[in-house]
């Protein structure tokens, strides 16, 4: 049975059967302790081991209107269809989680750095967290050998891993002059990089679109290789001006970029998923 995992909201996580598009579980996430007064932290982000064993979910930290408390990472058994393990992280706030193909590497971006979890359907061990970019709280993708790690800093401090040491191998900027730069991809063979970049314009009365400032966002294409963008491999998106996700097919030319739009013209924005063949 092919299966589809989603977190909703702070509560639950969702396991879907995609080839009879039904719920097949829908299991609560363990409590999360906080004193009164603060609300469960969202969840971030999730990934599911190669073989599908092991569901792994980071957990924003409780928070509350003077702070916040620590995040955390959770395990899931698909065997067992329970939650059976948890590590804190000492940040509250968690982006990106992403698994080495073996399996048993985990990593997690977080405001005070990148976290390596080693991580099994059943249980997980922090081994190190180290300082990437200025902090690194932003999105990370790994390469498909999963040798090497992507790693948006924010504040143009973007950053590569060698995950077989955990060496930060150079701190820079993939995109000098761009802003906004998130959801990273990568192509199958390893050879391109993709993420969004948004950036804020004025529309100016008179036309189609309402006047004010609107986002607009462009999907930009990094050669691996030649550690340089790529501007001809830029692509500018018909329909969504503000990017909120980006998925690459296993063609290595299909985007699937999902974000808000204006309808029409009519004030007001609508979640948009655009395909693009590239």
């Amino acid at each position: 049975m092919a299966r589809l995992y989603a977190a909703v909201g702070a509560q639950r996580l969702v396991t879907v059967d995609t080839d009879s598009d039904t719920v097949a579980a829908d299991v609560p996430l363990p409590v999360q302790p906080h004193p009164d007064g603060y609300v469960d932290g969202s969840a971030s982000s999730l990934v599911v081991s190669p073989d599908g064993a092991g569901v792994y979910l980071a957990q924003n930290g409780p928070r509350q209107r003077w702070g916040a408390l620590p995040s955390r990472v959770l395990a899931y058994s698909t065997a067992a269809g329970a939650f059976t393990a948890s590590v804190d992280v000492t940040s509250f706030g968690v982006g990106s989680i992403v698994l080495r193909p073996n399996g048993q590497d985990l990593y997690v971006t977080t405001a005070d750095g990148l976290v390596h979890l080693a991580a099994t359907p059943t249980s997980l061990t922090t081994v190190r967290t180290f300082t990437a970019g200025h902090g690194a709280s932003g999105s990370a993708v790994l390469s498909p050998d999963g040798g090497t790690l992507y790693g948006l800093g924010g504040y143009q401090s973007d950053y590569l891993v060698d995950t077989a040491t955990d060496t930060v191998t150079e701190n820079f900027h993939f995109a000098p002059g761009s802003t906004g730069l998130a959801y990273p991809v990568v192509s199958p063979d390893g050879r391109r990089l993709y993420f969004t970049s948004t950036w804020s314009v004025f529309i100016t009365p008179g036309g189609p679109t309402p006047p004010g400032y609107h986002n607009r966002s462009a999907i930009l294409s990094y050669d691996t290789e030649a550690r340089a963008l790529v501007p001809a491999e830029t692509v500018n998106p018909q329909q969504v001006e503000l990017a909120t996700g980006l998925a690459l097919g296993p063609d290595g030319h299909t985007f699937y970029l999902g974000g808000n739009t204006y309808p029409g013209g009519v004030p007001g924005t609508a979640a948009s998923l655009e395909i693009i063949r590239n």
